[in-house]
């Protein structure tokens, strides 16, 4: 039981922890980017940026596709779990409701971290587009 709370725990902060090398790579040196830009150059696509997006903008639609992000990993984990307890009850009834409890209600939580998603989704890119229209107008403006 010890050595299974100890894998768990090692497989969670594994999960964790790879966004964040990911994001650390391209911000401390650009390598991974320089590395894909150069990949699709060679294979004819354009590689120019798009328009960056505002600051504080960006900041707050990354930091919340991560926590949903985090919250879509935890409800799998439930939902592995769940099936788990399910398909080890060996004919123990309680075993099976907790299993099919678990079960259900990590897929109601999925179904509404999607639907959060695609909300936040769809005001961060309103607000973006507010935002950058805004600006293009301001510097219009002053020519």
């Amino acid at each position: 039981m010890k050595m299974r709370k100890r894998i768990m725990t090692c497989l969670i902060l594994l999960m964790l922890a790879i966004p964040l090398v990911y994001a650390s790579a391209d911000v401390t040196g650009g390598i991974l980017s320089q590395t894909l830009k150069s990949i699709a150059g060679a294979g004819g696509y354009e590689t120019t940026q798009a328009q960056q997006p505002t600051f504080v903008a960006g900041v707050v639609a990354t930091l919340i596709n991560y926590a949903l992000g985090f919250l879509g990993v935890v409800f799998v984990i439930l939902t592995i779990y769940g099936g788990w307890l399910y398909m080890t009850a060996g004919g123990n009834e309680e075993q099976v409701k907790k299993g099919k409890a678990y079960v259900i209600n990590a897929i109601v939580g999925l179904i509404i971290i999607l639907g959060a998603y695609t909300i936040t989704w769809f005001v961060t890119r309103s607000i973006i587009g507010a935002t950058q229209s805004t600006e293009q107008e301001q510097v219009q403006s002053e020519l």
